[in-house]
């Protein structure tokens, strides 16, 4: 009788371990803020939210009160109590942490923290006199883990419609200040091990088999022998490698034999016939100076070259299709500055592909230039 008195002795004592108990936190501070707006409204009766101003509301709870030692894992659930004063316009806030430090009698619409990690969504005000329940049990989780993170809640208005405001702790006649309630599982510290008891007689029958123990460590490598043992079956085969790097270049080979000549291709079509290219039998002209225009209808022209400088001679308007004109110098030492050719006004000298405009060409003895009577001289000998 008495070990049975025991027995439900110990067995209340461990469900009265494992009871869990709530308690209130004090709230230290509370307020809210027009955003936008420098005033303070820390003494007010009332922390609104929502409305026209879209009011901002503010409260900050003391941790420090729970027990010595308290974790977030003993915290089994955490819910913030709001009473609703007054409704004006139903609508729907939002509870979020602070993201900021404050302080009652400080804060204002310039200086307030954001809504932080958000605790509760949506929550519905719709009529005053009663009591909003919210869970907010993983932002003291939080605070508790981290105590310098605890910065209070913001609540803020939803849909842009609420208007409603909530008891503060400054209320001198309904009185019901924002309240935090924690609920704490508590769990006793573990007995110590008791005695070992007898052996119990033998049984004839045979117990369950037990669950599979942990691998032991490896032990120590066997001496070697001298038997090889027989040769295990063949590994599948592995994953294809990585393409390796591109090798270095080898050696250029030897040129091969020329082929032999190939068959002549089939004779092309005849050119157009192209300008006359003159000759020394064209009609020629007094010998020009250094720096001469040529304006006459003579195509071959003797130049006075000099032998310290080129010898410029300008040619006339490229207006004449197929007109020619050859320049020849004087001397043939090729130790002079030779003959340049330059256009007059804006016709355009083509030089073995090279346009210029006004500007002379390079340096020869002889120079034959065909005009197109379209302001664009060519050279096409020299």
């Amino acid at each position: 009788m008495r070990s049975a008195i025991v027995r439900t002795l110990f067995a209340g004592l461990g469900l009265l371990s494992r009871v869990a108990f709530a308690q209130s936190v004090p709230l230290t501070q509370d307020s809210y803020v027009l955003p936008g707006a420098a005033g303070n409204y820390g003494i007010q009766q009332t922390i609104n939210v929502g409305g026209p101003n879209a009011f901002q509301a503010l409260a900050q709870f003391d941790l420090s009160t729970l027990p010595a030692g308290t974790t977030a894992a003993n915290v089994s659930k955490a819910t913030l109590v709001l009473y609703v004063k007054t409704v004006t316009a139903a609508g729907t806030i939002n509870v979020s942490a602070a993201n900021g430090s404050w302080t009652e009698n400080g804060v204002n619409g310039n200086n307030a923290p954001v809504a932080g990690a958000a605790v509760a969504s949506g929550v519905s005000v719709s009529s005053a006199g009663g009591y909003l329940y919210l869970d907010v049990t993983n932002a003291v989780k939080s605070w508790i883990t981290t105590p310098i993170s605890n910065n209070g809640f913001i609540i803020t208005p939803n849909d842009g419609v609420v208007t409603a405001a909530f008891d503060s702790k400054e209320s001198q006649t309904t009185s019901h200040a924002a309240e935090l309630w924690i609920t704490l599982g508590s769990q006793g510290p573990t007995g110590a091990t008791g005695a070992t008891g007898p052996t119990g007689a033998a049984s004839s029958v045979a117990g369950p088999t037990g669950a599979t123990g942990a691998t032991g460590a490896t032990g120590p490598t066997g001496a070697a022998s001298s038997v090889a043992g027989p040769t295990g079956p063949t590994g599948p085969t592995g994953a294809k490698g990585a393409t390796g790097s591109q090798g270095v270049s080898g050696a250029t080979g030897s040129v091969g034999a020329a082929g032999a000549t190939g068959a002549s291709g089939p004779a092309g079509p005849t050119g157009a016939a192209g300008g006359a290219i003159l000759t020394v039998g064209s009609t020629l002209s007094s010998p020009l100076a250094n720096g001469a225009t040529i304006s006459g209808t003579s195509v071959l022209y003797v130049v006075n070259c000099n032998s310290s400088a080129p010898s410029v001679v300008t040619l006339p308007a490229a207006t004449t299709t197929g007109q020619q004109i050859l320049l020849v110098c004087t001397i043939s030492d090729f130790s002079s500055q030779g003959l340049e050719a330059k256009t007059a006004g804006s016709d355009t000298l083509f030089d073995y592909g090279a346009s210029t405009t006004g500007t002379q060409t390079a340096q020869y003895y002889a120079i034959q230039a065909i005009s197109d009577g379209n302001h664009h001289w060519f050279i096409i000998s020299d």
